[in-house]
């Protein structure tokens, strides 16, 4: 049996309710004005820095894979550590300018904020300690001790990209949900079922 219309508007409102209690924001934070004039300028932001998280975890992994194995040489380590330093470089630009924009961003966007500022700076020491490591060895490669900043450079990472999939998959929600609302309202509105 297909779902009537206000069988759509429950579940629409179930799933975004079941959504917001899992990252834990108050409804009056999902009522708020969560529209903005730069809102889908800073959606495409929080979009890009999920890509970067995704590119820094998946090089901060190799780089750990590699640290354990001696066939890899120096240079290539060097040459990963560059890729996951753009990769970190590039989410701290983006979130500083998110962060500035505070102000005009919809509550979730500023939770998301919130949430990935901090790890997006561990990113940020943890790389800034291995390359320093790096740039130290002189007479080694990497030791298995040394693996651990791109260990937490991967954790911080794949928890920016998680946590940003998340609120993205929220922000949708929402605009599905404002549809089929704004759909219900409009066949009320004209008298049809």
């Amino acid at each position: 049996m297909k779902p009537n219309r206000k069988q759509l508007a429950a579940i629409s409102t179930a799933a975004a309710a079941v959504l917001l209690a899992a990252l834990g924001t108050p409804a009056a934070a999902w009522a708020a004005g969560w529209k903005s004039s730069n809102g889908e300028s800073a959606r495409d932001t929080l979009k890009d820095i999920r890509v970067h998280a995704r590119a820094g975890a998946e090089d901060a992994y190799e780089l750990k894979a590699m640290i354990a194995n001696p066939r890899y040489s120096a240079d290539s380590h060097m040459v990963r550590l560059n890729e996951l330093r753009a990769e970190v470089n590039q989410m701290g630009k983006d979130i500083v300018k998110l962060n500035g924009e505070r102000t005009s961003l919809p509550v979730w966007e500023q939770q998301a904020v919130d949430r990935v500022l901090p790890l997006v700076q561990d990113a940020a020491k943890n790389t800034s300690n291995a390359i320093h490591c790096y740039n130290t060895a002189t007479n080694r490669l990497w030791g298995p001790e040394d693996s651990s900043y791109a260990e937490h450079v991967y954790r911080d990472a794949d928890k920016i990209a998680s946590t940003l999939g998340d609120y993205l998959t929220y922000e949708r929600l929402q605009d599905e949900e404002s549809a089929v609302q704004a759909h219900i309202a409009a066949s009320d509105a004209s008298g049809g079922n």
